[in-house]
């Protein structure tokens, strides 16, 4: 990722045409969610005219659990995952698992998870429900995987089900 001033260092320009190609569409931006512009490895080949390397996007599986003592949830959850990506034909590259709060923003799998996304190395996010990613701000997430990668949740049937059958084994 790449900064107007670097970007424009390694392309031979000034920051002011960099800003002016934004503005006219002739190499246009992205945005962070402050509106910053930024620029990545395909931006600058293709500002100087080299050929672009298509990295292979990753697929990501992720759970969540609040607490240690939901760690047999945390397992269910993903055996469900499974299931549901193997009817829908959905190949995981990786399994994301983590415990920790929904409302705390600071969790490591989760941020990593983020980061990648706005780099553009994931392809999908998998989810069993929106609340196992966070508990508010969801739909923030879901604009920045429609923009940068797909967001996939198992159908709403198939989780109340499963959520069912989980308080049927006496799991709350």
């Amino acid at each position: 990722m790449y900064t107007p001033g670097q970007f424009a260092k390694r392309v031979g320009v000034s920051v002011k045409t960099i800003q002016k190609w934004d503005r006219l569409g002739i190499l246009p931006a992205k945005r962070t969610i402050t509106n910053r512009r930024y620029y990545t490895d395909e931006e600058l080949a293709a500002a100087l005219q080299l050929p672009r390397q298509h990295k292979p996007r990753a697929t990501i599986a992720y759970c969540r659990v609040s607490s240690q003592a939901q760690k047999p949830d945390l397992q269910n959850q993903q055996a469900a995952l499974e299931k549901f990506c193997k009817q829908q034909a959905i190949e995981v590259d990786e399994w994301v698992l983590e415990i920790g709060g929904g409302l705390n923003f600071e969790r490591k799998q989760f941020l990593r998870l983020v980061d990648r996304i706005v780099s553009g190395e994931v392809e999908r996010v998998v989810l069993a429900h929106q609340d196992r990613l966070v508990r508010f701000g969801y739909q923030l997430l879901a604009h920045l995987c429609q923009v940068m990668a797909h967001l996939s949740r198992m159908a709403r049937s198939r989780l109340e089900r499963w959520r069912k059958r989980r308080r049927h084994a006496g799991v709350a």
